[in-house]
């Protein structure tokens, strides 16, 4: 019976060590999928298929410890579920490497940027702190007027 024992806690160790990794991996999955950190198609590429549906598009350019982009984000986070049928939102991390072409392409110099592009595929620019209420009258613009 003592030969026993050792074996059931082996198994119930293997057990228990099993359950903390599946419930690990699920919570690196879903905040993953959240952040965005296993976003397998490129900026630039999925800006393309936007362009082409011709669909209007606001690419968020920051960077993790940037204030000025905290407040742009807080500005998106009041403003962006208006327009969120009618505007594609892409966000992109100017510290991310996979995106330095497309950063590059599109003429980013500094964080906080927004590239807007119209239905048109026209672009346009917008650098530096944006509040509430420029935020709005910009999608406002890009959706044609209305959210």
């Amino acid at each position: 019976m003592t030969e026993h024992l050792p074996s059931k806690r082996r198994s119930i160790l293997i057990s228990l060590g099993v359950i903390v990794f599946v419930v690990l991996v699920a919570l690196v999955k879903s905040q993953a999928a959240e952040r965005r950190w296993l976003l397998s198609e490129p900026a630039a590429a999925r800006v393309e298929a936007l362009r082409a549906e011709g669909r209007p598009v606001v690419v968020f350019f920051h960077s993790p410890d940037c204030r000025s982009c905290e407040v742009v984000q807080q500005s998106l986070d009041q403003v962006y579920a208006e327009f969120e049928k009618t505007i594609e939102l892409l966000d992109v991390d100017v510290t991310n490497q996979r995106e330095r072409a497309f950063i590059d392409e599109s003429g980013v110099k500094t964080a906080p940027t927004l590239l807007l592009i119209d239905r048109s595929g026209a672009e346009k620019l917008v650098a530096g702190e944006i509040n509430a209420e420029e935020m709005y009258l910009l999608l406002s613009a890009l959706s044609g007027g209305a959210p």
